[in-house]
């Protein structure tokens, strides 16, 4: 049983030399159109790998503060933006991908970099994840990531932490991932994003 929280460390990467080098793309949003495409390729990978029939579902929630200029100029600052799907989850195979940098095996023209951006965008994306597991005794299991690339992670030559679940056993109807964005790294990007709501 692994002591938690717990940073995935690299061992054949040094992040703090790596990520640079992948750029930040100019858009804001970007993070939240790779998080939509993963969605998407998640509920696809659910139907052609678990033959789970219907139609999936993607929600996409942004929560807003009001300022002081709320009332009079209907201004609000960007407090987290939520994308929850009911895709196949970070079962283990999913995982272990996910933990590769540059993994590019998932396939749908995937570079396996995309996480970078949520790295260079925000300050921490934390993943909660419910995946199908035929051992578990409720048919499913649970892990919470939390993705970052502040001084801490680094310090540990890792970008993501495990914070709960390592196959935890979970009460559920059915897989799902929730991805939550939260601070805006930039305080110019953290502007645009308010104009989201």
């Amino acid at each position: 049983m692994m002591n938690l929280p717990e940073y995935i460390m690299s061992h054949s990467i040094l992040y703090g030399g790596r990520l640079p080098k992948i750029k930040k793309v100019s858009s804001p949003v970007q993070p939240i159109y790779e998080a939509f495409t993963n969605s998407l390729e998640a509920i696809k990978i659910l139907k052609e790998m678990h033959g789970v029939v219907g139609n999936g579902s993607i929600t996409i929630s942004i929560y807003s503060n009001k300022t002081l200029l709320s009332e009079e100029k209907s201004e609000y600052s960007f407090n987290r933006i939520e994308i929850l799907d009911t895709g196949v989850g970070f079962d283990d195979a999913e995982f272990n991908r996910f933990v590769i940098l540059d993994d590019n095996r998932k396939g749908f023209h995937n570079k396996g970099s995309g996480r970078v951006q949520f790295l260079h965008e925000f300050a921490a994306t934390e993943i909660y994840s419910v995946y199908r597991d035929g051992s578990s005794s409720t048919g499913f299991r649970k892990r919470l990531l939390t993705l970052s690339k502040s001084k801490a992670f680094l310090d540990k030559n890792a970008i993501i932490r495990l914070e709960e679940g390592d196959k935890d056993e979970v009460d559920a109807n059915n897989s799902s991932c929730l991805v939550k964005f939260e601070q805006a790294i930039d305080p110019k990007d953290q502007f645009a994003l308010s104009g989201l709501t």
